[in-house]
């Protein structure tokens, strides 16, 4: 039972281990930083719907969104463009 219990909290708190820390960023850091990211990621955007064309990998392009969304979560910044 002890054993089960263990294993259980460890699979709970396994997730909590394997995100990427929230970087230790002044605000003017982040604010470019996540431009940055946006006009990459909209660009990307851009080319992949008119144009029919990746100009990158789908792994490259989801963990683009993926930092993004850890930058917003981090730094309690608002969605958008």
């Amino acid at each position: 039972m002890l054993i089960k219990l263990l294993f259980t909290l460890m699979m709970l708190t396994a997730p909590l281990a394997w995100a990427a820390p929230c970087p230790d960023w002044g605000r003017q850091q982040v604010d470019a930083e996540v431009a940055q990211l946006r006009a990459t990621l909209a660009q990307w955007d851009d080319h992949y719907h008119r144009q029919g064309v990746a100009l990158v990998s789908d792994e490259l392009y989801d963990q683009s969104r993926q930092r993004l969304e850890l930058l917003r979560q981090c730094f309690g910044l608002a969605t958008g463009p």
